[in-house]
């Protein structure tokens, strides 16, 4: 396969020095054709661009094997329209006391020519140089200038790999550049060649922040993962920091006293630091006790929880004493105690260590939720009084604004009638009886947004045969449905035509006219 540079935005900012093998690397990730002429039986691999005679039939978008190379090839006909295949990769070389990077884009794309005439050639283009030193990172994009009207190199906010989620391939020769770099032995095992955004934006973090070195020394290089990957620790440590103790927000006797328990970890750093704002000198069994409470340290810094802006020590030490004075799950004490005090707050009870620790939980919890249920009760018995009075002012305001002059519009020739819907039971009931969503409608209707009427037999007014729906200024008949939304008979649907045009629409004119 051929290989075209495109040097439209030569010279790049930070020269790249290529491998011997780049052409074959960048043409290895690229999906590989063998485009066929099925008339004639003539193949064409466009990796090592092998032309060949075949019997057997070849099918699209089958798998071929090319007879000089061995490569695995999709099939496609020399008469397809579209053939197209792109890849990125990404370089990584030593140069001086930097690390330099570089992500190519290639691309190749099949011009309808026959399998003998085709031109296989591999665009190869710089989409991304970079380089990393100690005390100055650089990262330059392509992107496109608005006020220039071309594609130039810009400087990026960020160090690693803007291409997140792509399957940008890793050359072979990283590895050995890294083992020779200013960062070799301090990379940690985690860090692979697998992932270019997560590598590129390691080999910038650790670059700027010498102090990984001691924090892997320490066995805290999981911090330093949990920085890279956006994982919380809630340790809040200080990345200026030239100690590990002052890294941690803790004094040396501090770090001394957790080696000594065994307990220098993430998570019971977190959760030792939270003891110590409300224990100055805090003891083991004292760190063993929260612990066992709270597991998880971000629990400390949940807003929504209950126990948010307490001492958490106290709580654990309460929990402590409830869970001896009887059998119930750890995680039973901790749900009940939260309901306590998310119903002791709602009923707006003094906040203090009388009513914040009840001496038996059980019975207190219980008292409270009784309160809390009468509280709900009458504030429930309180929304449907206010919600009847509000229903009552608008039938009122209805029947004295809107509904005269809908009974204008009302009809009965002796076998049919048509009437509005008046009160909210009307609504209802129509709504069950012809299975279908009138009952919605009514607060529109009381606001004279819309206006409802039935149709039912003169003998049988509480026997529904058709719903209707006019618009507000009676041209348009809206709805006009049987049971179930269903189309009505032809005979119902004239009648309905027949009133909206003899009696709404004169009605109208008449009212115009006077």
């Amino acid at each position: 396969m051929r290989l075209a540079y495109d040097d439209s935005l030569s010279p790049t900012p930070i020269k790249i020095r290529f491998p011997k093998d780049v052409e074959r690397f960048m043409a290895d990730r690229l999906r590989q054709y063998a485009i066929y002429d099925r008339w004639r039986k003539v193949a064409h691999c466009t990796y090592c661009s092998h032309t060949w005679s075949y019997e057997e039939t070849i099918r699209k978008d089958t798998s071929v094997q090319c007879p000089k190379c061995g490569k695995t090839l999709r099939a496609k006909p020399h008469t397809s329209t579209w053939v197209r295949t792109d890849s990125h990769g990404l370089l990584i070389w030593n140069y001086r006391k930097s690390i330099r990077f570089a992500t190519l884009y290639a691309c190749y794309q099949y011009d309808k020519q026959s399998p003998e005439e085709t031109k296989d050639t591999m665009y190869v283009s710089v989409s991304q140089v970079g380089e990393i030193k100690p005390k100055e990172q650089r990262n330059y994009v392509v992107s496109w200038a608005w006020d220039e009207g071309q594609y130039k190199y810009s400087l990026a906010k960020t160090t690693y790999c803007p291409y997140d989620g792509w399957d940008i391939g890793i050359h072979l020769s990283a590895a050995a550049e890294l083992e020779r770099s200013f960062l070799a032995g301090r990379l940690p095992s985690w860090t692979s060649c697998d992932n270019p955004q997560e590598l590129i934006k390691a080999l910038a973090f650790y670059a700027s922040h010498p102090q990984t070195e001691y924090l892997e020394k320490a066995g805290l290089a999981d911090i330093v993962r949990y920085r890279l990957q956006n994982i919380p620790t809630y340790i809040w440590p200080n990345w200026r920091a030239k100690k590990v103790h002052t890294f941690l927000g803790l004094s040396a006797q501090d770090v001394d006293k957790l080696k000594a328990w065994e307990c220098f970890d993430i998570k019971t750093i977190s959760i030792y630091k939270q003891l110590k704002r409300y224990r100055r000198n805090p003891k083991e069994e004292q760190l063993q006790l929260l612990m066992k409470w709270f597991e998880y340290p971000g629990i400390f810094h949940n807003k929504y929880s209950e126990f948010y802006g307490m001492d958490y020590y106290k709580i654990a030490l309460y929990l402590e004493r409830q869970e001896a004075r009887r059998e119930y799950s750890r995680y039973g004490y901790k749900g009940e105690y939260e309901d306590y005090l998310r119903q002791l707050r709602a009923l707006h009870y003094p906040e203090d260590d009388y009513y914040l620790y009840p001496k038996d939980l059980k019975d207190a919890h219980d008292k409270v939720s009784e309160e809390f249920r009468e509280m709900r009760e009458k504030a429930r018995m309180a929304e449907n009084a206010r919600k009847a009075r509000e229903k009552r002012e608008k039938q009122k305001k209805f029947e004295k604004d809107i509904l005269p002059a809908l009974e204008k519009l009302a009809y009965t020739d002796g076998t049919y009638s048509i009437f509005p819907l008046k009160t909210y039971e009307d609504f209802m009931e129509e709504g069950k009886h012809q299975h279908n969503c009138v009952a919605s409608y009514y607060d529109r209707a009381m606001a004279g947004k819309t206006k409802i009427f039935v149709m039912r037999l003169s003998e049988k007014t509480d026997t529904s045969l058709l719903t209707i729906e006019l618009s507000i200024d009676n041209k348009d008949l809206r709805q006009v449905y049987a049971k179930g939304n269903t189309i009505p008979a032809p005979e119902l649907r004239e009648r309905v035509e027949w009133w909206h045009k003899n009696i709404v629409l004169k009605n109208k004119k008449a009212r115009k006219s006077a």
